[in-house]
């Protein structure tokens, strides 16, 4: 269990004392938890197969499959350099 502890000071011309409230944060903490693991499973996820696709893209720009006519091999290089997006291509 994890809780959050926050005292309050009373007082009423003389101090009557301390008002502490315990709250339970557990559901809290492993909700945030979930959360921040589903993002990097995303993210994972979504990196993986642009990484298959790069490497085939050069894969064919290095002719290991075969022959390109110029329209290809313009269309790839066009391809290859698509602007990136720092959070996926790391």
């Amino acid at each position: 269990m994890i809780v959050e502890v926050t005292t309050v000071p009373m007082t009423r011309g003389e101090g009557l004392g301390t008002l502490v409230l315990v709250h339970d944060i557990t559901r809290e903490k492993r909700v945030q938890q979930m959360k921040t693991e589903f993002v990097s499973v995303a993210a994972h996820q979504l990196r993986t197969p642009l990484s298959g696709i790069k490497w085939t893209l050069k894969m064919l720009l290095d002719e290991e499959l075969g022959d390109l006519n110029n329209n290809r091999r313009v269309r790839g290089e066009n391809l290859q350099e698509q602007p990136k997006n720092d959070k996926f291509d790391q």
